[in-house]
């Protein structure tokens, strides 16, 4: 009897055993191990926290763009929510560098010093000289052209001119003319062709160039009769050329300042019975605006 009971306790143990130790595994495989951390989703906010131009979208948990609207490829959004190149520099709000827009300029137009000489005609024989020569005073004028970018470097375009002179009196004239002013007109129409070099100066577009330009010109001028010393006005051809180192930044999208000094030289065919030629050539300076389209 005794031994019937001992090996049913047996039977029970043997049973029971597998089922504790089952258990017992399964509670250490549900329980955090201690050298292990556990991700948690955070109560608020993003984990980890969103880099510089990201904000926590407060509903996604997400970080999503600072900038709106979004910036394009090759723009960055600032800690201030700015679209920012990614080389550093501010996005421009106007076209690249390689701008082919065309453009219109009106430029004031001031000339100063230089020298004006004219050659007298034949069979004066009471003008003891056959060339004068002085200094012209201030021209003032205006400039207006058409120019379009035909490469990045390279404008190519066309200009009109025009300007008033009026001389300064002239030591080296006869006493009978020697207090004798006029003042002359002068329009000149020429093309040119503008080597230029883009760049960005700060924040704004900017450009540095030389215009080039040849073309024809017209003057009027007043001139002595030669019977009466009155004087009369007359229209005479001719030609200019000259050279202008200039710079222009963009103010506005479609806007420039424009900044130039340079020489110009006019040379008119007068061919009358006092003057045969005359010719000026100055210093000039001229700003104004560009306006691109």
């Amino acid at each position: 009897m005794v031994r019937l009971t001992v090996l049913s306790l047996l039977a029970c143990l043997s049973l029971v055993a597998p089922e504790a130790a089952s258990a017992q595994q399964s509670e250490e495989s549900t329980s955090p191990s201690p050298g292990l951390s556990v991700s948690l989703e955070p109560a608020n906010g993003c984990f980890p926290p969103c880099r510089s131009g990201y904000l926590c979208h407060p509903d996604k948990l997400e970080c999503v763009s600072a900038c709106n609207p979004p910036c394009a490829a090759s723009e960055v959004c600032s800690e201030e929510a700015e679209c920012l190149s990614r080389h550093g520099a501010p996005a421009e709000p106007f076209a690249g560098i390689d701008d082919r827009r065309f453009r219109l300029v009106l430029l004031g137009r001031f000339g100063l010093g230089g020298k004006a000489r004219s050659k007298l005609g034949d069979g004066l024989e009471f003008f003891v000289i056959s060339e004068l020569e002085g200094t012209p005073g201030v021209t003032l004028g205006f400039d207006l052209r058409f120019e379009k970018p035909v490469a990045k470097y390279v404008s190519v375009g066309g200009l009109f001119s025009s300007y008033w002179l009026r001389p300064k009196r002239s030591t080296n004239l006869p006493e009978a003319v020697r207090d004798l002013r006029s003042n002359d007109y002068a329009m000149d129409f020429a093309p040119f062709v503008k080597p230029r070099y883009p760049f960005r100066a700060g924040s704004k577009e900017a450009e540095a160039y030389v215009v080039v330009n040849f073309g024809g010109s017209l003057v009027v001028v007043d001139l002595l009769d030669e019977f009466n010393f009155n004087s009369a006005s007359v229209v005479r051809g001719g030609f200019n050329v000259g050279v202008a180192p200039g710079f222009q930044i963009f103010v506005a999208r479609h806007a420039a300042l424009v900044f130039e000094a340079g020489y110009m030289f006019s040379w008119f065919k007068i061919d009358n019975a006092l003057v045969k030629i005359t010719s000026i050539g100055q210093a000039t300076l001229r700003f104004g605006f560009s306006f691109a389209f």
